[in-house]
Formats: structure tokens, C-alpha cells, sequence
């Protein structure tokens, strides 16, 4: 595992200059992933920021600027939750479908990718879903 942080510096809102520092693992061990990552082969913050941006878009207690803040840390934790959730079992993402045919694609969830369900879930089963007993 490899842990790596990037440091904006400002100017005038303006980034200026950006740094890495390796927080966990080895020099050697971060040049090993980022020689196999299909992604990138250095370090960014692209992937990160991305995430975050969803996460404001499916959470509105997250956006900046905004008088739909959390008052209590329960209620933002949970609101976290359905967010998370809803991105992983009910969103239709366009990069993970899979071309089923001429022109023709099978849409997927990030949890259908993994193999952990078959069908794109609905917000009034993630509403409604209730666990089995002591689990």
C-alpha cells in the first residue's frame, strides 16, 4: 500500500506550485503501481476531487456555500451513508457498462462491476431495504 499526499500552494487563489510527500510505503513501491495503473503514471488529485465532487452532488450537506449544512454530526453521517450507498447500488455509471452488442451497452453500478449484485438498484429499495435479524 502506498499513501501519498499532494500540497497546493496559493497565490492570489491561483495554484502556484504543487508537491508530493510519501506519508506510507516506499519510493520504490509507488513507482511499481504507478508503472501498472491503467489510470495515470503520477501523482494526482484528479481522481480524489472527482469523488468529492460527486459526493457534494448527491449530498447537499456538503456543498460549499450553502445554508443546507449539517447541524448535528448523526444526521451528516447518516446523509453520508445514502450517499454512498446511492452511488454504489444505484447509479447507472457510464464508465462501467459494457458493450453488449452493436451500439447496444449492459448499464452497471459500481457494486455489478464488483460482482456483488446483478441489477442496478432502485432509491425506494435502498429506502425500504431492511437487514435479517443480528446482522
Amino acid at each position: 500500500m502506498q499513501y501519498v499526499t499532494v500540497k497546493k500552494q496559493r497565490k492570489g487563489g491561483r495554484v502556484v506550485n504543487v508537491t508530493t510527500e510519501q506519508i506510507y510505503g516506499t519510493p520504490e513501491g509507488l513507482s511499481r503501481v504507478l508503472s501498472t495503473s491503467p489510470a495515470s503514471n503520477s501523482v494526482n488529485t484528479a481522481f480524489v476531487e472527482r469523488q468529492h465532487g460527486t459526493d457534494r452532488h448527491l449530498n447537499r450537506r456538503k456543498v460549499r456555500k450553502t445554508l443546507a449544512f449539517s447541524k448535528e454530526k448523526a444526521f451528516h453521517t447518516c446523509q453520508s451513508w445514502l450517499g454512498v450507498t446511492y452511488y454504489n447500488f444505484c447509479w447507472d455509471h457510464r464508465s462501467l457498462r459494457v458493450q453488449a452488442g452493436a451500439g447496444s451497452y449492459t448499464h452497471r453500478s459500481p457494486m455489478m462491476a464488483l460482482g456483488v449484485t446483478d441489477y442496478i438498484g432502485s432509491v425506494e429499495e435502498m429506502a425500504t431495504y431492511q437487514t435479517k435479524a443480528g446482522h
